[in-house]
């Protein structure tokens, strides 16, 4: 019993594991397998469901070839300011020609790439084929590996590509080939400014897993040198991908509105007071003579206008400000807590009987029973 417990926790790394009909197979089903992400995700983009950083990925992969520096869009401006995602420099020959689609087969491909570098992995550590085909299906097919891929909402991000590398850097690992590591090392780190420590992560598991497959061999052999490497290189790749982001400038915003009727030559002195409403209009009043075809409503027509925008006021309120759980993800994956949070809102009147108005659901109706409701005669 003793020595099949050892056995059960004792690796069985084959560095070579010479292809079958089993690797052929997998090699198959991973196609099958791209072509179909491709399609349900394609279909996705052509019915409009994604926005955001898929558009934002397109315009900063191929920014470098349309001669607006390296990882620019319209959004953010100087991405590198935010995150440094080198990998999409080379995406930009894909994006360049094909777009927001081109990415997409990025993506699909990468969900393929996983299955088939999975498989391999699982012969290395003497798997049988049909086990390894299924073990590697099931965990691609399970929930979270779907919404992983999935990426509602958005349909690509560049983070998405660090499980392949990662994969195929896990492979060559086990098989101790020097070059290869680096090259596919150097690959995950241009993902993101925290990739380095996937990296890491994966070379540490590598190490273990030759050390505890060579047992009885004098130390250096059992030493995983390619993974030792990887680990100082990501050593040194986290804080020089810090240093790169943080000494780029941010794209500044837009300044304040032009004051047309500031003489030519006037210096305006910055200022750092609270602008009123008084200024906001006063603002406001002073561009309206540069819109064209600008026309007074009559008194009539802008009370009707007001009155119809005072109408559900505080429902809007309540999908504005309530959000969608207590943790509330914005831009750039950083979560916030709702303040303030009440948990009975009876106001001691009708219309303030909300209840778990701070729930990441959409408010219940507003029970207005009084004379003075807005759509009441």
């Amino acid at each position: 019993m003793r020595f099949r417990w050892k056995g059960l926790f004792t690796s069985q790394v084959n560095a070579v594991a010479p292809w079958d009909r089993w690797d052929f197979a997998a090699l198959a089903v991973a196609v099958v397998m791209t072509l179909w992400v491709f399609a349900l995700k394609l279909k996705t983009f052509y019915d409009l469901g994604y926005s955001g950083d898929l558009f934002v990925s397109v315009q900063a992969a191929r920014s470098w070839l349309e001669g607006k520096g390296v990882l620019h869009d319209n959004c953010f401006g100087n991405i590198l300011a935010i995150h440094t995602y080198f990998m999409l420099v080379p995406l930009g020959v894909i994006a360049k020609p094909f777009g927001a689609p081109g990415l997409l087969f990025v993506l699909a491909a990468a969900v393929g790439v996983t299955y088939f570098w999975a498989t391999r992995i699982l012969r290395l550590l003497g798997v049988a084929g049909p086990v390894a085909l299924f073990a590697a299906g099931a965990m691609l097919a399970s929930p979270l590996s779907v919404l992983f891929y999935q990426e509602a909402g958005q349909g690509f991000q560049v983070e998405l590509l660090a499980p392949a590398l990662c994969l195929i850097l896990f492979y060559f690992l086990l098989q101790q080939r020097m070059v290869p590591s680096i090259v596919t090392a150097l690959a995950v780190f241009s993902v993101k400014e925290d990739a380095p420590i996937a990296a890491a992560m994966v070379a540490a598991v590598a190490g273990v897993e030759t050390w505890t497959s060579s047992a009885g061999k004098a130390v250096r052999s059992r030493l995983n040198w390619p993974a030792v490497t990887v680990v100082l290189l990501s050593a040194i790749a986290i804080p020089l991908l810090l240093a790169v982001s943080w000494s780029q400038v941010p794209t500044a915003y837009a300044g304040p509105p032009v004051d047309p009727h500031r003489a030519e030559g006037e210096t305006v002195m910055p200022t750092t007071e609270a602008v009123g409403p008084e200024t906001i209009v006063e603002q406001l009043r002073a561009l309206r003579d540069h819109v064209p075809e600008y026309v007074q409503l009559p008194v009539a027509n802008a009370q009707s206008l007001r009155r119809a925008a005072n109408v559900e006021v505080a429902i809007f309120q309540s999908h504005l400000l309530v959000g969608r759980n207590v943790f509330t993800r914005q831009k750039r994956r950083r979560l916030r807590f709702i303040q303030d949070a009440q948990f009975f809102r009876d106001q001691f009147h009708f219309t303030g009987c909300q209840v778990l108005i701070d729930r990441a659901r959409i408010a219940p109706f507003h029970c207005s029973d009084h004379r003075d409701h807005e759509l009441r005669a």
